[in-house]
């Protein structure tokens, strides 16, 4: 096969497996406690603004400077903390989070066709209709034989155990609908 007709194919995939993180100073020093993710930098460098300017118009105050200082320090390890504890993913975060908001505020039932789904709302079911089973009642005996009694064989099978000219119903339904019928 001749290069000038080989076809090169490209496909792009994730190109690499390691999230970009910040480990060194420009002097080429460690950073302490690092290497950190850009996520991480950019949650906990947000935090930490939002902290400063909330303690600077005194939307929280606890009283002593230096335990607000120990306080608001802890918060932001926190976030860092918590921010290098998230899987990193190949989705934009400011996505993520979109498909949260739009999840947190999606109505109840969902949309179909542009309009939203309202569910029926749960009622209990009535009927008219009552179905009484009646039983014949039980055989008492008056009195009890102790002695055996012989009986023909042609006695038995037409006795109480013998087929029936109809089928039993198979179903529920169907032996209620059968009660429903007048006997003949």
């Amino acid at each position: 096969m001749n290069t000038d007709e080989q076809i090169v194919a490209k496909v792009f995939t994730g190109a690499r497996k390691f999230p970009k993180v910040v480990g060194r100073l420009l002097d080429g020093q460690r950073i302490p406690g690092g290497p950190y993710r850009v996520s991480q930098l950019v949650a906990g460098g947000s935090v930490f603004l939002l902290t400063l300017g909330g303690y600077a118009i005194g939307l929280w105050r606890l009283g002593n400077p230096v335990f607000d200082f120990v306080v608001g320090t802890a918060f932001v390890a926190m976030v860092f903390w918590v921010t290098g504890k998230l899987p990193q993913t190949k989705r934009n975060p400011l996505s993520v989070a979109g498909s949260f908001m739009h999840a947190f505020v999606a109505p109840r039932g969902g949309v179909v066709r542009g309009r939203f789904v309202t569910l029926p709302r749960s009622h209990s079911a009535r009927s008219s209709r009552t179905f009484t089973a009646s039983r014949p009642a039980p055989a008492v005996a008056s009195r009890v034989d102790t002695d055996p009694v012989e009986v023909p064989v042609d006695d038995i099978a037409a006795g109480p155990l013998a087929a029936s000219p109809t089928p039993a119903p198979a179903t529920g339904l169907a032996r209620l609908l059968a009660q429903l019928e007048p006997n003949d």
